[in-house]
């Protein structure tokens, strides 16, 4: 037995103080001792399952079984109050206590204000105090708007309602509630173009659900509230097999979830896939040429995603291709790519050497081509002699409207040849993946969209 101070802070695991043998403590009661025993090996197989046969699930068990924590478990008058907060280490120390407080006095202490205990849930009526959640919305330009605030507040009866059927030993003790500090927050609307009025009438709508788990700021990992039961459903025993059907229930129940959710929409996980995919490449346009030719090569679909097949590096005699790209009906797109730095246009409006050459370039493939046909055939069958073609160069973020016009009248003198910038391939991209998967929104890290057109009514 020991003494100390709990010192709780908001928003921050409990810290104990001035911790110290007590002598004068009296025997620990038998019933406090076994419960003590149960929870330990509760917790020490779920972290043993986590870690080996069921680690593929441990991203849906619930927070508490995760990651070591350091537990405290009080025995009140009238029931059990556990405590998890996240451990900095590999300790996982275990604390209970005999106190002479109500569950409806010591519960809203160790949630921090979120959970309260009451014998008359109906009867509640809460008071300030506990987590708070603000909801804002932004504007285009970055400014925001409070639109509510929300103080969530989660309300336990200290016993069963009368009449439960409750199994007998040695079934598991039951719980009252065993709650984690995360709310998932759905948000269901409709997309409209900025500027239109909204029409919530129109079945062309792209209707969706922001799906976002939101932590709240407590310091905890899990509270569990229990009543008081007979000491026989305490069972160190059982409590291996209380931990694996736990974590086995969290899983099913994560799945069932994700089911209704891609019910609802089959193709979040191939959006938010691409969505990656896109900023990536981006992420890429910053530098030289071999980089974005590497990711084109994995993902060609990014310049031609109606491809049947890909070459790359592939020879015209003494020069060799970026990409060759065959489409249907064996119709083919030559690609010769140059690095996202370079400029398009000097400031005297006239291109630069780099737009210069690059058309020279894939002039000269199609070139060998005509003089070489047969042979080409031999590897890209049925391939035109006067081929489409397609430059990609530089960024749009330099290009006046002047250089927009130059570039429409030098493709107008090559009908078969298109020059984009790494831009121009972005949002055409986008647009495509965008038609056929719905649109590619990044609202954060973590939350994930749910695009779907509303049932018609009933006639």
């Amino acid at each position: 037995m020991k003494k100390g101070t709990v010192i709780q802070e908001a928003g921050k695991p409990l810290r104990y103080a001035d911790v110290v043998d007590d002598e004068e403590s009296p025997t620990p009661d038998p019933e406090v001792t076994k419960i003590a025993d149960t929870i330990k090996a509760y917790r020490m197989e779920a972290r043993s399952l986590l870690n080996g046969r069921y680690q593929g699930l441990k991203d849906v068990a619930p927070l508490h079984l995760r990651a070591g924590c350091n537990i405290l478990a009080l025995r009140c008058v009238d029931g059990i109050c556990i405590r998890y907060d996240k451990s900095s280490d590999d300790k996982n120390q275990f604390r209970i206590a005999t106190v002479t407080e109500t569950l409806s006095e010591i519960v809203p202490k160790l949630s921090e204000g979120f959970v309260h205990a009451t014998p008359n849930p109906s009867e509640f009526v809460p008071q300030p105090g506990g987590p708070v959640l603000t909801l804002n919305i932004g504007s285009p330009t970055g400014q925001l708007t409070e639109l509510f605030q929300l103080f969530p507040v989660i309300v336990v009866a200290t016993k069963f309602p009368d009449g439960s059927v409750v199994p007998l030993p040695p079934a598991r003790p039951l719980c009252l509630a065993s709650v984690q500090p995360i709310i998932e927050f759905d948000v269901e609307g409709f997309l409209v173009p900025t500027g239109v009025t909204p029409d919530p009438s129109d079945p062309n709508n792209d209707h969706f659900v922001a799906r976002t788990p939101i932590r709240l700021p407590v310091g905890w990992e899990a509270i569990e509230v229990y009543p008081i039961q007979d000491l026989a459903y305490w069972d160190p025993s059982r409590a291996p097999m209380w931990a694996e059907l736990d974590i086995l229930a969290a899983a099913a129940q994560a799945n069932l979830k994700a089911q209704a959710y891609l019910a609802l929409d089959s193709r979040g996980k191939a959006r938010k896939d691409y969505a990656d995919l896109l900023a990536q490449f981006e992420g890429l346009l910053a530098g030289p040429e071999e980089p974005v030719h590497q990711f084109i090569k994995e993902h060609p679909e990014l310049l031609c995603p109606t491809a049947e097949k890909t070459w790359s590096k592939l020879p015209f005699g003494e020069w060799r291709s970026d990409f060759v790209f065959r489409e249907a009906y064996q119709d083919y797109l030559l690609v010769e790519i140059e690095a996202p730095i370079h400029e398009l246009f000097r400031e005297d409006g006239q291109q630069r050497q780099q737009v210069t050459h690059a058309i020279k370039q894939i002039s000269d493939w199609v070139e060998y081509i005509e003089d070489n046909k047969i042979l080409v055939e031999t590897t890209l069958p049925g391939i035109s002699s006067n081929p489409r073609r397609l430059v990609v160069i530089g960024r749009s973020s330099g290009l006046s409207n002047e250089n927009r016009r130059a570039l429409t009248n030098i493709q107008n003198a090559q009908p078969k040849l298109r020059i984009l910038t790494y831009d121009d391939v972005l949002a055409q991209a986008r647009t495509t993946l965008e038609k056929i998967l719905g649109p590619l929104l990044v609202v954060s890290p973590d939350t994930q969209l749910y695009f779907f057109k509303p049932k018609p009514p009933m006639p």
